[in-house]
């Protein structure tokens, strides 16, 4: 082999190596850098509710998700330099590669092996195909783990938990951790039974990367019971101490869970204790579920075939837009004592709620940018036309004590019943009702739920052997109709007349004390003959009138009516 030869061998090797090693480096750089951007985006993600509760509701949760998905496609990919610089590198080495072998390795001069037309087409044929085709496989091959995320694998294909049950077991005295990302301490699946006793099971640390799938189905949760399993757990402590990770969730068809006598908790932001998805059903009962993070819910059921059924037992969220019981299902709690700083519950969409025997008390934090929010929030963020097959949502609070905490300086601010955007019946009976904003329930259209004039609130409330006090305020596209059976209401309704849409009926043992003017469209009474001579006394007035539509209440014939403490029922024209 010729001197010249040996020397064009070793300056194409050497580019070789630089090339090789430019890759390299430029690869481990943007592996780092990708890494750095994760980091932050998990501290973000653990500072954001604190951040930023007082300006985005609770029902954002969603959006801050997967917000949070999309920024993390977009780190796991190169910069516009790291992608240039590998191409570069790549298609040097494909140059090469290129002329040893035309050449044969320095034999023969490039210009002596390209000098007829048919070796030039054949050259720059392979030439093209060569860098276009070598440096796309080179780079995928070499730096699968940057595109892809650092592995090849799918989340769905990894390993899930640290115990993987998926035939029927019966375990008891069991202690375990979780510290790895994605990975659950247990996780029982294709329809196992699983008996357990006495476990303590703790998710000490270890991310979630698919915030959509921790929220909706639980990875990275404690416990996941999934795929039609059955599970039976009691005296046991399951806790969960980072972001976006649930104690209990159970998902799936035909899943179902019985618990008691457990303890179940977590600490940090977007982590709610106990969730049901996927039309999942759970039991609970004399147990204790404790939230400290804000955007925690306690219990919360996310689909309209979900159900959580809750007894005898105690409820605790610390954290701002973190609600002790959250419906986008079915849950039935009876009971049930609670304390909170946020909503006592939340209803979305036409879902259900069912109190009885519970004893709530909350802060009352919780607002929007616009106003106060209740301490029963029931809404939609769907329009109200694309909820129109929907049933109405619906909660029913019975024998129950309901308070807004008197030291707290949301007391005299906060409604009890806030809707908006939907369409509910309230039943309340022989409960209790403390709190000091004077609003007993309001019923407006909210610019942050639904679509602009098409996200008005339409409500049924119903008491029995009840005592209700407070303002109903409805704005100029809702609707409230209240009916009291054997009950007593003390206040004022619809007091600047926006609304043509206020009804209010009530059976013969039933009083309504004013304590302002109230403008109404239709008023049933039971023994309606016997209510024309005797209205005085089943309206009190304390010197203000009720106005109605005359058109709508052909009973009491257009007339006025002189009602007790020198007011007046006074008809309108329609």
């Amino acid at each position: 082999m010729k001197k010249r030869q040996i020397i064009l061998i070793i300056i194409c090797l050497a580019l070789l190596g630089l090339t090789i090693s430019t890759n390299y480096i430029t690869t481990n750089l943007a592996q780092e850098r990708v890494i750095k951007e994760q980091e932050q985006k998990d501290l973000e993600i653990g500072t954001y509710s604190e951040s930023y509760s007082d300006e985005i509701p609770l029902m954002e949760e969603g959006a801050v998700a997967g917000a949070n998905t999309e920024k993390e496609e977009e780190t796991n990919k190169y910069n516009t330099s790291e992608l240039s610089i590998i191409i570069s590198s790549s298609i040097i080495f494909t140059l090469v590669i290129f002329y040893l072998i035309i050449t044969k390795f320095g034999k023969y001069s490039l210009n002596s092996q390209i000098n007829t037309t048919k070796k030039l087409i054949y050259t720059c044929t392979l030439l093209v195909l060569a860098c276009s085709i070598i440096p796309t496989s080179f780079v995928i091959a070499t730096d699968k783990k940057i595109l892809n995320s650092y592995d090849t694998k799918s989340i769905t294909e990894k390993s899930m938990a640290v115990i993987e049950v998926t035939k029927n077991e019966n375990v008891s005295n069991l202690r375990e951790i979780s510290k790895e990302d994605n990975k659950s301490v247990i996780q029982v699946s294709n329809k196992a039974k699983y008996n357990a006793t006495n476990l303590e099971l703790t998710k000490e640390s270890g991310k979630s990367t698919d915030f959509d799938s921790s929220t909706l189905y639980g990875l990275n949760s404690t416990f996941i019971a999934k795929e039609g399993s059955e599970i039976f757990l009691e005296d046991s402590k399951l806790s969960s101490s980072i972001f976006y990770s649930s104690a209990f969730f159970a998902t799936g068809l035909e899943t179902t869970a019985t618990l008691n006598n457990v303890e179940l908790s977590t600490d940090k932001d977007n982590s709610s204790a106990l969730n049901a998805s996927s039309e999942a059903k759970i039991d609970i009962s004399n147990s204790e579920i404790k939230t400290k993070g804000n955007n925690s819910d306690a219990i919360k059921t996310l689909d309209a075939n979900s159900l959580i059924n809750i007894n005898d037992s105690t409820i605790i969220t610390e954290g701002q837009n973190s609600t002790l019981l959250y419906s986008k299902g079915k849950i039935e709690a009876l009971n049930i004592k609670g304390t909170s700083n946020s909503y006592l519950a939340i209803i979305e969409d036409r879902n259900s709620l069912e109190l009885t025997n519970a004893n709530l008390i909350t802060n009352g934090q919780d607002k929007t940018i616009n106003e106060y929010l209740g301490a029963f929030l029931i809404y939609s963020q769907e329009s109200a036309s694309a909820s129109n097959n929907y049933t109405s949502a619906k909660l029913d609070i019975i024998d129950s004590i309901i308070e807004i905490n008197k030291d707290s300086s949301w007391y005299d601010k906060t409604p009890l019943f806030y809707l908006t955007n939907t369409e509910a019946n309230i039943n309340i009976t022989n409960t209790t009702l403390n709190y000091g904003s004077d609003i007993l329930l309001k019923a407006v259209a909210n610019s942050e739920y639904g679509d602009i004039g098409d996200n008005a609130a339409s409500v049924t409330l119903t008491a029995t052997d009840q005592e209700l006090t407070g303002e109903i305020i409805v704005d100029s596209n809702s609707k409230v109709r209240l009916n009291l059976n054997n009950s007593t209401y003390e206040g004022k309704i619809n007091v600047d007349n926006l609304s043509a849409n206020v009804d209010v009926t009530f059976d013969y043992d039933s009083r309504w004390e004013l304590t302002g003017d109230s403008y109404i469209n239709i008023l049933q009474i039971t023994k309606t003959d016997y209510l024309r001579k005797n209205v005085r006394k089943y309206i009190r007035s304390n010197g203000y009138n009720v106005y109605y539509n005359s058109a709508n209440n052909e009973w009491l014939e257009g007339r006025t009516y002189n009602l007790q403490g020198g007011g007046k029922l006074i008809p309108l024209e329609s």
